[in-house]
């Protein structure tokens, strides 16, 4: 349920706070703000019902959402240890462990954070960063197993532009990163109803305008990376964070920012994001709310 805490009108518009996709827009992070941050959108309720939904996902799709090389133990145990000693320290959370399982599965099971652990291996002279480990309940419409053992640029052909825009700053930032910090980005995108395990697209059709407030969604991920000090990987984590649109039924200018984006977007990048089964439903439901 949503939090009295905060009135409505505090709340800020993701697009307007995070801007257009498709930048680092990276930022320092403290230890203790590393995990388990508080819900923008002030529901109380979402890092455990998360959880719960982790365990189910951990019992009945535990090949859809884990995978991992024999390589990342290592890494998973120190990553283990640093999640443990944060909870630890910051949230009086207790982490439990198991001898039968990989240290990140049994880790991301207890947090609302998705889990995943990048290898710097050598390639023609040059480093690159390969997803070796990851516990992934929350994907937004990309499927763990096909991006398994792939380093930063395969994983990401399928993003518009990444080669052209992000490809050499990510490379260059992950190789100069210092262990001990932590930083910290945010992105956000929209989706039809509130699932949080979307590996594949399967948006509902036919969508009608009335039922935009209700099922048309933003989705916020919460992201961190953070290099270990004795393997040398990297922790890249992801919380996920959903709200209506209506949210914003009564903020008119809020919505009419968020059509003006969601229009300067290149063509390639609305096609990939899947804006065509929305937007026009989107358009009239602003319009009769206006």
């Amino acid at each position: 349920m949503m939090s009295n805490k905060a009135p409505l009108s505090s709340i800020m518009a993701p697009w307007s706070r995070l801007g257009r996709p498709l930048k680092m827009g990276l930022q320092p992070c403290m230890e203790k703000d590393w995990l388990m941050a508080e819900d923008p959108f002030g529901d109380d309720a979402m890092q455990s019902r998360q959880i719960t939904l982790k365990k189910y996902l951990g019992q009945d799709h535990h090949q859809d959402i884990f995978n991992a090389h024999p390589c990342s133990i290592d890494a998973g145990e120190e990553c283990f240890d640093l999640i443990k000693d944060n909870l630890a320290t910051h949230h009086n959370k207790m982490l439990e462990g198991s001898v039968n399982r990989h240290p990140i599965d049994i880790a991301a099971q207890q947090i609302p954070e998705d889990i995943l652990l990048l290898c710097p291996e050598e390639k023609d002279g040059a480093t690159i960063w390969v997803l070796r480990a990851a516990s992934l309940a929350f994907p937004s419409h990309w499927v763990l197993a096909e991006k398994m053992n792939k380093p930063m640029a395969s994983i990401h052909d399928p993003v518009p532009d990444y080669d052209k825009v992000l490809e050499r700053p990510v490379d260059r930032f992950f190789n100069a990163m210092i262990p001990g910090t932590i930083s910290l980005r945010r992105n956000w995108t929209l989706q039809i109803d509130d699932g949080l395990f979307t590996p594949e697209r399967h948006d509902k059709l036919p969508l009608e305008a009335q039922e935009i407030g209700d099922r048309l969604h933003v989705r916020v991920e919460r992201q961190t990376l953070r290099k270990m000090a004795r393997t040398g990987w990297i922790i890249f984590t992801i919380q996920t964070f959903l709200a209506p649109i209506k949210l914003w039924k009564n903020h008119q200018s809020a919505l009419e920012d968020l059509i003006v984006q969601i229009d300067a977007l290149p063509q390639a990048t609305q096609d990939y994001r899947g804006v065509d089964v929305y937007l026009p439903q989107l358009r009239e439901w602003i319009a009769l709310n206006n």
